[in-house]
């Protein structure tokens, strides 16, 4: 058998492919925001805080974990009240196991809120916030609580506390149960 009749049964053989006119360029992948993961902040985001906590902790997938991310925290935040109460950067880090949790720990930064009735504190994380605390074009997360010192829920906004005020269902055993 001549050598070019092995080659091209060979060929033949093989599969793959072949592009004539390959693409030049791959396209462009938009870099995702941090996004937190709200069901694992502590203290847990669906409670009234009745006690000031010692620290939260929020828990922030970022894709690009060499890159740092920076947050903002807001005291009754509106666009007329938008001043932060505290900004700070978060790594650039990775968890202990190499995955892609960073954990945002605040102790201390955030001074309890003062004032009687509710209190809403927001945290935002983003790559980086331009102008009027918003994050900027790649977006951001962010995550709230309630916090009603004196441990009265009634009024707060966006909390219904139900009939027996303390945030559960009546069952029919008890005052007020069907």
């Amino acid at each position: 058998m001549r050598p070019a009749a092995v080659l091209a049964a060979a060929m033949t053989a093989l599969p793959g492919c072949v592009l004539a006119d390959p693409t030049s360029t791959l396209p462009v992948v938009a870099e995702l925001p941090p996004h937190i993961i709200g069901p694992s902040v502590v203290p847990p985001r669906d409670q009234v805080l009745t006690t000031w906590p010692t620290q939260f902790i929020v828990p922030v997938t970022v894709i690009d974990p060499s890159k740092a991310i920076y947050w903002l925290a807001f005291e009754d935040y509106s666009p007329v009240n938008a001043t932060p109460l505290e900004l700070g950067p978060i790594g650039p880090a990775r968890v202990a196991d190499g995955g892609d949790v960073v954990n945002l720990v605040i102790r201390g930064e955030l001074s309890k809120p003062m004032g009687p009735g509710c209190h809403t504190v927001r945290i935002v994380v983003a790559y980086a916030f331009s102008s009027g605390n918003s994050p900027d074009s790649q977006g951001g997360d962010d995550v709230s609580w309630l916090f009603s010192g004196s441990g009265d829920v009634a009024g707060c906004e966006g909390y219904d506390a139900g009939a027996l005020r303390d945030g559960s269902f009546p069952d029919s055993g008890r005052a007020g149960g069907g």
